[in-house]
């Protein structure tokens, strides 16, 4: 489920992030807050719902979080940080995948 919604967050990250990207990060922070608090409620679909939630807000920021960066960071430092930011989104979702494999 964590995998579809993160397709579909990035799906539509790049039309929602066009209405404006501080905005877009800071609402997609907040709904994955959301999403990881139904997640406590001990019920099997509330947990899924709160996870595709969760997913999707992900999805987006993975999206907008380059786009905001490339803009603050220095034009010859682009290619440094842009470089980092997807190693490093990689290896938390290469980390949180080894953990639910040992985490019931």
């Amino acid at each position: 489920m964590t995998a579809v919604g993160l397709g579909i967050g990035s799906f539509f990250g790049g039309f929602l992030v066009s209405k404006g990207k501080r905005e877009m990060i800071i609402m997609m922070n907040i709904i994955g807050a959301i999403g990881t608090s139904i997640t406590l409620i001990d019920d099997f679909y509330a947990i899924i719902i709160g996870k595709a939630v969760f997913a999707i807000a992900t999805g987006v920021l993975l999206v907008a979080a380059p786009l905001m960066l490339e803009e603050t960071i220095p034009v010859q430092a682009t290619g440094f940080y842009g470089s980092f930011t997807n190693i490093f989104v990689v290896l938390g979702l290469s980390t949180m995948m080894f953990m639910a494999g040992i985490i019931p």
